[in-house]
């Protein structure tokens, strides 16, 4: 019994840590827009799921486990959200065009 609750513990930390850096990272993504008209960056675009694809997998653990605690619950559907929402919105920059690694935006001919 005492594992678990360390796991619960351990799992609704991370999961809040990166609900933290998505919510960090997706406006990061956003004000950058704001500022480069080019649509080609030097960063690679989808390393930002190294952040979103953790704050899904332990937003989705940690909402299982701590279903009995519904701020800790909340929290971790929130994670779950910023995830999801973050990864899909990489998906959207890059299928539209939108923000595209230097590289990519070459291959694709938008000079």
């Amino acid at each position: 019994m005492g594992n678990i609750h360390i796991f619960c513990r351990i799992s609704f930390g991370f999961a809040t840590l990166f609900a933290i850096l998505s919510a960090v990272l997706i406006i990061a993504i956003l004000v950058y827009l704001g500022q480069n008209s080019t649509g080609h960056t030097s960063v690679q675009p989808y390393l930002g799921l190294g952040i979103f694809i953790p704050a899904l997998l332990f937003g989705a653990i940690s909402a299982r486990l701590n279903r009995g605690s519904p701020g800790k619950y909340n929290v971790s559907l929130v994670a779950f959200a910023l995830g999801g929402l973050g990864a899909l919105f990489l998906v959207y920059l890059d299928f539209s065009n939108t923000l595209l690694y230097y590289e990519e935006w070459l291959k694709r001919g938008l000079l």
